[in-house]
C-alpha cells in the first residue's frame, strides 16, 4: 500500500472533506492548503498553551488529566456525529455513501484508539517537565518516528534529500537546548542547568514514547481510513473516537473516587478549552490524513515551533536564547528541503 502524496496534496476544500478524498490529479488553491496547516498550527499552539495556562500555583492540575483526556474523545465523537447529521441532511441523491455496515474490520479501529489514548495521557506528563517551546520542538522526534513507520510498514519510499531532511530536526532539537529556557526569566545559569538536569531528560525520554505512539496510531489509522468499505471520513471517525472512548473508560470502572471528589472537579473555562481544543485538533488531523498522509501532518505541527516560543514568552515569559533560534532556523531548512522539488533547491 503506497499513497502517491501528489493525489492527495494539496488537502482539498473543505467542503469535500466530509465525504470522499479527491479524484487524483484534481488540484485546488493553495491559498486553502495554506489555510489548513496553518488551522492545525494555530491549534497545536493553543493545545500547549492552554494545558500550561491551566497548571495551579504548585505546577500541577486542579482538574483530573485522565478525564480531561476522555472528555476529549467525547467531544472529538459529538463533533464528528453532528458533522455526519449535517452532511447526511444536507447530501443530494445519489451522493456517495456516508455510513457502511459495522462487522469485524471495525474493531481494527482499536489499535490506534489505545495508541492514542496513551499519547494524549503523555501530552500532560511531558509539560509537567518541560515547557511549551520545548515540547514543540521534542514533537519533531514524530517525523523521524514516522518516517521510519512509514518505510517499514507500509513501504513509503522516500528520497535521499527527505531523509536528509528528517536527520536535521533532531539536530534541531538538540543545538536548542544548548541553554534551557526558564518561565520566570531567571539569568542564573546555574538554575537553568539544575532545571536541565532535573526535567529535560526526563521530558525527552517521554517525547520519545509521546512520538512512537504516533507514528504507529497515526500511520495505521491513515491506512484504515484510506481504504476498506466506502463510507465518509466523519463514520470512521465515530469508530476510532468510540473504542478511544471504551478504551479510557475503562480504568474509571475499576479505580475508587477520592472521598468528596467528582470527576468534574477543578474543571475550569482553561481545562474546557483544552478539550475543545483537542476535539478540533482530532478534527484536522483526520482531514491531513484522509488527503494527504502523516508527514505533511507533523511537518504543518512542526510549523507550531515558529510562534510557541514568541507566545510562549508572551504569556509565561520564557527567556529566549540564540540557540533556541538556530534550532528553528535548522528546522526550517529541513522543511524546505523536505518538500521542495529537486529542481528548486539547485536552482
Amino acid at each position: 500500500f503506497i499513497v502517491d502524496v501528489r493525489s492527495y496534496y494539496p488537502f482539498g476544500i473543505i467542503k469535500k472533506y466530509f465525504i470522499m478524498a479527491p479524484p487524483a490529479g484534481q488540484s485546488t488553491s493553495r491559498s486553502l492548503t495554506l489555510a489548513l496547516c496553518l488551522g492545525l498550527i494555530v491549534t497545536y499552539m493553543s493545545q500547549g498553551l492552554m494545558i500550561t495556562a491551566s497548571k495551579n500555583e504548585s505546577g500541577g492540575y486542579d482538574y483530573d488529566k485522565n478525564m480531561s483526556v476522555l472528555m476529549s474523545e467525547v467531544c472529538k465523537f459529538a463533533m464528528s456525529a453532528a458533522l455526519l447529521w449535517y452532511k447526511s441532511y444536507t447530501a443530494s441523491p445519489g451522493s456517495a455513501p456516508l455510513t457502511s455496515k459495522l462487522g469485524m474490520s471495525t474493531f481494527r479501529f482499536a489499535v490506534p484508539a489505545v495508541l492514542y489514548a496513551i499519547h494524549n495521557n503523555i501530552i500532560f506528563i511531558a509539560l509537567g517537565l518541560i515547557s511549551p517551546v520545548n515540547y514543540q520542538l521534542f514533537n519533531n522526534m514524530k517525523i523521524v518516528a514516522t518516517g521510519l513507520v512509514f518505510r517499514i510498514f507500509l513501504n513509503r519510499a522516500l528520497a535521499l534529500k527527505q531523509w536528509m531532511a528528517i536527520i536535521l530536526l533532531p539536530l534541531s532539537m538538540c543545538v536548542t537546548q544548548f541553554v534551557a529556557p526558564t518561565k520566570q526569566g531567571e539569568d542564573s545559569l546555574a538554575t537553568e542547568s539544575q532545571e536541565s538536569e532535573q526535567h529535560i531528560v526526563a521530558g525527552f525520554l517521554w517525547m520519545v514514547v509521546l512520538s512512537l505512539c504516533s507514528a504507529f496510531a497515526g500511520v495505521y489509522n491513515e491506512y484504515l481510513i484510506k481504504t476498506g468499505e466506502t463510507s465518509s471520513l466523519m463514520w470512521k471517525n465515530m469508530q476510532l473516537y468510540s473504542f478511544s472512548i471504551v478504551s479510557l473508560l475503562i480504568p474509571y470502572l475499576f479505580q475508587a473516587n477520592e472521598p468528596g471528589r467528582g470527576w468534574f472537579e477543578g474543571f475550569n473555562t482553561l481545562a474546557w478549552g483544552v478539550v475543545i481544543m483537542n476535539g478540533m485538533l482530532g478534527q484536522i488531523i483526520s482531514g491531513i490524513f484522509y488527503y494527504a498522509d502523516n508527514i505533511v501532518k507533523v511537518y504543518a505541527a512542526s510549523g507550531a515551533v515558529l510562534l510557541t516560543p514568541f507566545a510562549s514568552k508572551l504569556f509565561f515569559g520564557t527567556q529566549l536564547g540564540t540557540p533556541l533560534f538556530v534550532g528553528i532556523g535548522i528546522a526550517l531548512i529541513s522543511l524546505f528541503l523536505y518538500f521542495l522539488p529537486m529542481e528548486q533547491l539547485g536552482a
